[in-house]
């Protein structure tokens, strides 16, 4: 799997790919605005569900999405002025 943070100027989203076939596995839409980060994976545990996530920075704000489906698990507003790094754990 190839994990893909496109926050772009108009149509941003977080997108997952077969790493052999280039076949889109999920794509989530985030509505940010330019920034260049690396997404982390990192576990997480939840009151009923434990698993993998992908955690990206952002201007608008830092997310966590589910590895498997794409499905935005939590959300933190306000990541300021063009954020760079790749979130650390």
């Amino acid at each position: 799997m190839v994990i893909i943070h496109a926050d772009v100027q108009k149509d941003s989203f977080l997108g997952a790919f077969d790493i052999r076939t280039g076949k889109e596995l999920w794509r989530t839409p985030r509505q940010d605005v330019p920034t260049f980060a690396t997404p982390a994976v990192v576990p997480y545990t939840a009151r009923d569900a434990k698993g993998w996530q992908v955690v990206v920075n952002g201007w608008k704000h830092i997310g966590g999405y589910d590895l498997t489906t794409g499905k935005e698990l939590w959300r933190l507003k306000g990541g300021g002025d063009i954020p760079v790094p790749t979130p650390v754990f």
